[in-house]
């Protein structure tokens, strides 16, 4: 009789052990869920200019605003894409932060600073930002550029830059 009051017992604690493990999981998952759809409402991004220059290299400028009430951050995580033909075929350029592509500057109000090569950034609500990214080769110049951003938490924008 001991033996079977212990062994139902420990099934009991494993049991309940086992509820209380898979519980701890799946609320924090809902609260990771949250935190993310949260940061998604309130986060904005948008592309408000951007031109094309053929000097040193090509490369497209682009000036980032973070129209959203939350900051977002711009890091080795965040893509550029960037798609444009080229001799009549569609060219794709991916390029790394830091060496393909970087932030310059950022804009609060009027104050300018100027951002290392592949330094993460913050962007403030209401901050601006100059992205500069370098292109393989020279778009024909009948074919709009389009450029696709996104971070590593989903925030997006795009902008086609019309020749």
């Amino acid at each position: 009789m001991g033996i079977a009051f212990l062994a139902l017992l420990s099934s009991i604690l494993v049991l309940a052990y086992a509820f209380t493990s898979y519980y701890n999981t799946y609320t924090a998952g809902i609260h990771k869920l949250l935190d993310y759809t949260r940061y998604i409402s309130q986060s904005c991004l948008r592309i408000v200019w951007a031109r094309y220059n053929q000097t040193p290299v090509p490369h497209v400028e682009a000036k980032l605003l973070n129209c959203g009430s939350t900051s977002i951050v711009i890091d080795s995580n965040t893509s550029v894409i960037i798609l444009y033909r080229h001799l009549g075929v569609l060219r794709e350029d991916v390029p790394a932060y830091g060496s393909g592509w970087l932030v310059n500057e950022t804009i609060i109000n009027s104050i300018v600073q100027t951002v290392p090569p592949g330094q993460p950034v913050s962007l403030e609500p209401g901050e601006l930002a100059l992205l500069k990214a370098n292109l393989t080769l020279t778009p024909d110049s009948s074919s709009p550029i389009t450029i696709y951003i996104a971070n590593s938490m989903g925030v997006r924008c795009s902008y086609v830059l019309s020749p």
